[in-house]
C-alpha cells in the first residue's frame, strides 16, 4: 500500500557516510534528479518500477549536504 512520498529518510550511518564521501555525495545530488514525470533517473527502472522523486537515496543526499555544510559553517543563517 501507497503512503505518499518520503520526507526524511533517518538513517545516521548513511548520512555520516557521505558527509564522509564527498565525490560520492556530489555524484549522488548530481544523477538523482527528477525526470519529466517526477520520478528519479537513477532509481526508476524497468525491473524496479518508477521511484517518485525525491527518492530516499537523493533524501539521503541532502540531508548529507545540510549536515556536512553545518559541520563546515556554509549553512544559510
Amino acid at each position: 500500500m501507497w503512503r505518499g512520498p518520503i520526507n526524511e529518510v533517518a538513517d545516521d550511518d548513511a548520512v555520516a557516510f557521505l558527509v564522509a564521501e564527498p565525490g560520492l555525495l556530489d555524484i549522488v545530488i548530481t544523477e538523482h534528479v527528477s525526470d519529466d514525470h517526477g520520478c528519479c533517473r537513477v532509481c526508476s527502472t524497468v525491473s524496479a518500477g518508477r521511484a517518485r522523486w525525491p527518492c530516499n537515496v537523493r533524501l539521503l543526499a541532502s540531508r548529507a549536504v545540510r549536515v556536512r555544510d553545518r559541520r563546515d559553517g556554509d549553512a544559510p543563517s
